[in-house]
């Protein structure tokens, strides 16, 4: 695990892991209890899925189906 200070971080830090499926990562954890806005790494496998679609099937992908499969 990382010892990150959230203590001295601007209330404007956006806290990004690539990792997801529990509500909050252990690096997560600790900057939301600090307050600070926390991101889990769905969004990136939406957009990561949503490209491989997009190449694989030469169509849009349906990214609000694949955001709500996933939440």
């Amino acid at each position: 695990s990382m010892a990150i200070d959230w203590t001295v971080a601007s209330e404007k830090t956006i806290a990004y892991d690539v990792v997801y499926g529990e509500d909050f990562t252990p690096f997560l954890a600790p900057a939301h209890a600090q307050g600070l806005h926390t991101v889990d790494g769905r969004r990136m496998l939406v957009a990561q899925g949503a490209q491989s679609f997009e190449w694989w099937l030469g169509q849009p992908a349906p990214r609000n189906v694949m955001r709500e499969a996933i939440a």
